[in-house]
């Protein structure tokens, strides 16, 4: 009897050891919506012989990317923006603030389209752009392209990105 009464302690014992802790931030639910940005976050270039475009995304938490792009031409640096991208109840936003534009206020546009390597962002109100695109053409392959009116004519500037580092 003791032997049997050993033996289930010992049962007991190894399961209790073997199991392990969850850390209450695993438990919480994903945001989907914003995972649906995670293929973003990283480096991301497009060089040709006079120009160099980069943008550079990070997570900052649960519901937050943020950004910083900069053009440079020949050897001067023609603009950079601070980004943001961000999840709320309300809604999905894109946040900017162009060097020199702007006043140094932030420009906000929302989502219109938020599907898992397809982002589209609108402020009609924003003299240029209105739109902002963001599309995945493969994992190391991102077109972003900004449109809208421009001086009462419809223009469009498209970024062809490489992602060169996580």
């Amino acid at each position: 009897m003791k032997k049997i009464r050993f033996l289930i302690f010992l049962c007991f014992a190894f399961f209790f050891s073997c199991t392990q802790d969850i850390p209450v931030d695993k438990m919480k639910p994903k945001n989907q919506e914003f995972e649906k940005f995670s293929w973003l976050v990283g480096k991301w270039n497009a060089v040709s012989a006079t120009t160099h475009y980069e943008e550079t995304w990070a997570k900052t938490n649960d519901s937050t990317l943020a950004g910083f792009a900069f053009m440079i031409t020949k050897i001067d640096t023609v603009f950079s923006e601070k980004l943001k991208i961000t999840v709320t109840k309300n809604g999905i936003f894109y946040a900017t603030v162009v060097a020199d534009q702007n006043n140094g206020d932030t420009i906000i546009f929302e989502a219109v389209k938020n599907e898992r390597g397809l982002h589209i962002f609108e402020n009609l109100k924003h003299d240029f752009p209105q739109k902002i695109l963001y599309f995945m053409k493969s994992s190391t392959q991102l077109l972003a392209s900004v449109s809208g009116l421009y001086n009462g004519k419809y223009r469009k500037e498209d970024f062809q990105l490489i992602k060169v580092s996580k």
